[in-house]
C-alpha cells in the first residue's frame, strides 16, 4: 500500500517519508512572504499507524483550541467527544461544547511549542482516536491564515472482501476490531447493517464518524 501525499502549494505528490523534504524548499510555499512579523511552526500530525497524516503551519497566536476545532473538523469529530493534548505531562482537556469548564482556552501556540516537541493528541476517551504531532521547525513570516494545512496524505484506496473492487463502506463489530470493507453492490447484496462511509481520516469507521464536516 503506497503512502503518498500531496503538496498543497505546487500539487505534486510525494511520499510520506519525501514530503517534509519538499516542504522544506517548495518555492512556492513562501512565495508571497514580504514581511516576517509572526513566527510559524512547521507541524506534523499522523495516526497512530501512519496511515493518515497531515502537515501544517501554525501561527504563533494560534490556540490549542483552535487546533482542537482543527482536528475535530478535518479528521475527528463525531459525537462532540472531549479530546485532550499531552504536551509533556501537561493536560489540556477540550470540548466542542461552549464554556466546558475544564477547557484551557487561552493557551497560545508561543506558550508551548518549541521545535522538536512531540504531543500525544486523544479525541474521545471510550473508542479513542490517538493521534502524534511533531513540531519540526520554527520560521519567521507573514499570513493570513491561523492554521494552513500544507501537505496531507492521499486517499486510501480498500478493496471490498467479496469481489475486490474499491470499497465504498466499512464495516466492525462492536470493538471496533474486525473490520471488513465493501463496495456499494456487495454492501446492497449482502444487507449489510451499521456500516459507515470510507474516508481519509484515521477516525474511518468508528464510532458514528461520516466524513469531514
Amino acid at each position: 500500500m503506497k503512502n503518498e501525499g500531496t503538496c498543497y502549494f505546487c500539487n505534486k505528490t510525494y511520499s510520506m517519508r519525501g514530503i517534509k523534504r519538499h516542504l522544506d524548499k517548495c518555492k512556492k510555499r513562501f512565495i508571497d512572504d514580504k514581511i516576517e512579523d509572526k513566527n510559524y511552526y512547521m507541524v506534523s500530525v499522523h495516526s497512530y499507524f501512519k496511515l493518515y497524516w497531515m502537515y501544517l503551519e501554525v501561527s504563533e497566536n494560534t490556540t490549542l483550541k483552535d487546533i482542537d476545532k482543527f482536528l475535530r473538523k478535518k479528521w475527528l469529530e463525531c459525537c462532540d467527544h472531549l479530546s485532550m493534548f499531552d504536551i509533556g505531562g501537561d493536560i489540556y482537556k477540550y470540548s466542542s461544547m461552549e464554556n466546558y469548564p475544564c477547557e484551557n482556552k487561552k493557551v497560545t501556540v508561543k506558550d508551548v511549542f518549541n521545535e522538536g516537541l512531540k504531543i500525544r493528541y486523544e479525541y474521545d476517551f471510550g473508542s479513542t482516536t490517538r493521534l502524534e504531532i511533531k513540531v519540526l521547525s520554527v520560521r519567521k513570516g507573514s499570513g493570513d491564515d491561523e492554521i494552513l494545512v500544507m501537505a496531507r496524505n492521499n486517499e486510501i484506496e480498500y478493496e471490498c472482501i467479496e469481489c475486490g473492487n474499491k470499497a465504498s463502506y466499512i464495516s466492525s463489530d462492536i470493538n471496533g476490531f474486525q473490520r471488513k470493507f465493501f463496495c456499494d453492490k456487495c454492501a446492497n447484496k449482502k444487507g449489510i447493517e451499521n456500516l459507515l462511509p470510507v474516508v481519509n481520516s484515521p477516525r474511518m469507521g468508528v464510532c458514528g464518524y461520516f466524513g469531514e464536516e
